[in-house]
Formats: structure tokens, C-alpha cells, sequence
């Protein structure tokens, strides 16, 4: 009987040493990421009003929604309508809003048919060879970092999902100067 509590003891202290450990790893992950420069490649094309051409990034504050290759882009593609609320955000608080697709190369085509059947109401820009991803391999696999909002030269500002009120006033308190 003794045993038993003894090793629940230690199972329940051992979990929050992994809890401690995962906090402290999340923490260096953003610092890190938080202390590089988002770069962009010459390779997006930009995907608009069932369109698919090379177009330049924009400047400015920029709202990145980052979908990897380990991601289900035809998943994220088909709640790309959720997001309409972003794009007015960013047009009145002054930032731009990209969904950045990074299929594998194998499934540009069929990441482009998706989007052209789902029309999307706003822009969508598709890393159609990686470059996004080979360029900025200090993005963490971990998808919680796959939102964020970079400043002008590149470095991300605020790290998180922006469809929680979180998120968003941080967003809005951020940019409200």
C-alpha cells in the first residue's frame, strides 16, 4: 500500500518535471525564433480571385498563417474562410494578412486545384518549391509557431494562434500605438 503511494508520488513529480522541462523548451524555442528574420522567397506565387501568378511581397506588418509540408493543406484550405476577420484587421490596424501554403512539391497542383474550387475571398501565396521553408528552417516544426506577425525587417513581434481573443487583443494592443 505504501509502495503504491510512494510510486504515484513519484509518476505525479516526474509529470511535472516533464511539464517544467516542455515550458522551458517552448520558452528557447520562441526566444530563438523571436530573435531571427523572416525571409521571403522570389518563388511565392500568389493564388487570388482563382488566379495563380508571381506577384512581390508586401511590405510592412505582416500577419504570417504558415501551413508546412506535415500539415493537411486541403484541411486548412477548406477553413480558409474563417480567417475573413483577419484580413479586415489587418486592413484597418495597417498590416497585411498571408496564408502561406508550403506543399510538398508533388502536391502544388492538387494544392492549387483546392483552392480554386474552395474561392477563397482573399489572397493565398504557395511556396511552390520549399524556398520559404529551406529560407527560414528556424521556424519550429511545432505548429502553435506557425502564426505570427513579423515587424517591417522581418522578425517575428507576437507568436501565436490568431484565432483566439488572446491573440487578437495582443494583436490589436500591439499595433494601436
Amino acid at each position: 500500500m505504501l509502495s503504491n503511494k510512494i510510486c504515484l508520488c513519484l509518476i505525479v513529480l516526474s509529470l511535472s518535471f516533464v511539464s517544467c522541462s516542455e515550458k522551458l523548451s517552448i520558452r528557447h524555442r520562441l526566444h530563438r525564433f523571436e530573435s531571427s528574420i523572416i525571409s521571403f522567397p522570389d518563388k511565392l506565387v500568389k493564388h487570388e480571385d482563382n488566379n495563380t501568378y508571381p506577384q512581390s511581397i508586401p511590405k510592412g506588418y505582416r500577419l504570417i498563417l504558415y501551413v508546412s509540408p506535415e500539415e493537411c493543406s486541403s484541411c486548412y484550405i477548406n477553413q480558409l474562410n474563417d480567417n475573413i476577420e483577419l484580413f479586415q484587421l489587418g486592413d484597418s490596424l495597417g498590416f497585411t494578412t498571408m496564408v502561406i501554403l508550403s506543399p510538398l512539391e508533388e502536391d502544388v497542383e492538387k494544392t492549387i486545384s483546392y483552392l480554386i474550387k474552395s474561392k477563397p475571398s482573399f489572397p493565398v501565396w504557395i511556396d511552390t518549391d520549399g524556398s520559404f521553408r529551406r529560407l527560414n528552417q528556424h521556424i519550429p516544426q511545432d505548429i502553435r509557431f506557425h502564426s505570427f506577425l513579423i515587424d517591417e525587417r522581418g522578425r517575428p513581434v507576437l507568436v501565436g494562434n490568431p484565432l483566439y481573443d488572446t491573440f487578437r487583443n495582443l494583436l490589436i494592443s500591439s499595433l494601436n500605438y
